[in-house]
């Protein structure tokens, strides 16, 4: 039987400043408007694409960057509502995490201008600011419930994947002692083989996950005595499957 890990209850503040703020985050339609402009942020960050026009591209960041703000005056509300109760939580830390994001992505934009080396690193911050949509997780009672589940799972869900992993290092090895001396082929080829073992684990890895596992298992039943050496009209040598076989 799982036990989630209920949020619990905060009485109000007493100091009436401190009170209205808190009841005002707690509506729920401050809820529905932050969770509108998560959505609104999103559909923002999807409409980018490669050589977008210049004057979009400042309207899109434009709302991007009042949307931030927006996150920010939200945190700042939650932060003086609930003190130091408010990093208890942890959905609190993963909000504050995507703000301090997001605000990081503004400061990015102000440094590729005058670093362009730094491209590399803004893109990926830039990429995290996708993480607001796990923000809408929030809103909806069940998904958060499933989240927890999952959370709280785990460490099964890691004990299974180390049984995989160790099935997939015994077949590794498996793998170097009967197919290291196979011919490259299409699918078998300088990068995907098994001539050692990191090599090996690669192609499992990429049979675990159903790419053209049918095709190496073909190649690597073809006996050498399958092939034939040819020479081109170059001169150039090269081996070549004879169908006759």
């Amino acid at each position: 039987m799982l036990n989630l890990v209920i949020e619990p209850y905060r009485e109000p503040p007493e100091e009436e400043v401190q009170l209205m703020v808190y009841d005002f985050i707690q509506k729920k339609h401050f809820e529905n408007f932050i969770s509108f402009c998560i959505f609104l942020s999103t559909v923002i960050m999807a409409s980018n694409y490669y050589q977008i026009p210049k004057t979009q591209a400042i309207i899109l960041l434009s709302i991007d960057n009042f949307l931030t703000a927006i996150y920010n005056l939200e945190a700042l509300l939650n932060i003086f509502a609930y003190r130091q109760d408010y990093f208890s939580n942890k959905w609190n830390r993963f909000d504050f995490m995507i703000v301090i994001v997001a605000d990081m992505s503004i400061i990015a934009d102000s440094i590729e201008d005058s670093n362009p080396n730094f491209l590399k690193y803004l893109k990926i911050i830039k990429a995290l600011r996708i993480m607001r949509v796990l923000r809408l997780i929030r809103a909806n009672r069940q998904l958060s419930v499933l989240v927890d589940s999952i959370i709280i799972i785990f460490p099964s869900i890691a004990n299974v994947g180390s049984l995989v992993l160790l099935m997939i290092f015994i077949f590794s090895v498996v793998g170097v002692n009967m197919f290291s001396s196979i011919i490259y082929q299409e699918q078998i080829n300088e990068n995907m083989n098994f001539t050692n073992f990191g090599q090996a684990l690669i192609v499992l890895m990429r049979c675990a996950t159903g790419e053209s596992w049918n095709k190496i298992m073909k190649e690597l039943a073809i006996k050498p005595d399958d092939y034939v050496r040819r020479i081109d009209s170059n001169g150039t040598n090269y081996i070549e499957y004879c169908m006759e076989n």
